[in-house]
């Protein structure tokens, strides 16, 4: 995954780098340094990637919800 992937990412959680920074234990000038590289290293991703499946089980269950809702309502 590239920075800017990277950086996109977070935009779509509606997270930043300060979010990262606390998750990972890391400064922000650090994070900011991943902008020179070709990918951001394996930890920042397997992070990403651990957050949006956190997002999306989320949502599933939000889902599900509204559908049982619906169906005790008809």
């Amino acid at each position: 995954m590239t920075y800017k992937e990277f950086l996109e990412q977070l935009e779509v959680l509606g997270m930043d780098i300060d979010d990262v920074a606390e998750a990972l234990d890391i400064e922000v000038t650090e994070i900011e340094k991943w902008e020179e590289l070709e990918e951001i290293p394996a930890e920042a991703e397997d992070w990403i990637k651990e957050e949006q499946d956190l997002v999306d089980g989320e949502n599933e269950d939000e889902d599900e919800e509204d559908l049982d809702e619906e169906t005790t309502e008809d």
